[in-house]
């Protein structure tokens, strides 16, 4: 094995920081709409306190429906010509990215609705 360069221990190092703020920001999202849930206490405010982990759980489906779909593309890409090949792996590959955009963006839809809902719930105007 070849030592790694620099630009690999950047690389590692970024991908690893990203992928723990992609987990650590839904679970301080969670403990926030605990407290407010238990401050509130109200049904609504206990059920939205969830929402962070299901918007943590909707960034993997997005991200295996597409390796599905490049899957199921290249399976289906069987046939002598290169270019109905290359045709319908770009297909699948492009659906399946599409599929990936739209669970990152209701991913942290989520992630901002709840913020912005339990920011309202914890400094906004208070029940009586």
């Amino acid at each position: 094995m070849h030592p790694m360069t620099a630009v690999e221990r950047t690389e590692i190092t970024e991908t690893l920081l990203v992928l723990a703020v992609q987990v650590l920001l839904p679970f301080a999202l969670f403990a926030w709409g605990r407290r407010v849930a238990a401050r509130r206490l109200t049904r609504t405010a206990r059920i939205a306190s969830w929402l962070p982990l299901i918007g943590l759980g909707v960034l993997p489906l997005g991200v295996l429906t597409c390796i599905v779909l490049v899957v199921l593309g290249l399976a289906s890409a069987d046939d002598d010509d290169a270019a109905t090949r290359a045709t319908v792996l770009a297909r699948s590959i492009s659906t399946g990215m599409n599929l990936t955009a739209v669970g990152v963006a209701l991913a942290f839809a989520v992630y901002l609705g709840c913020a912005f809902g339990f920011a309202y719930a914890t400094w906004g105007p208070q029940r009586r």
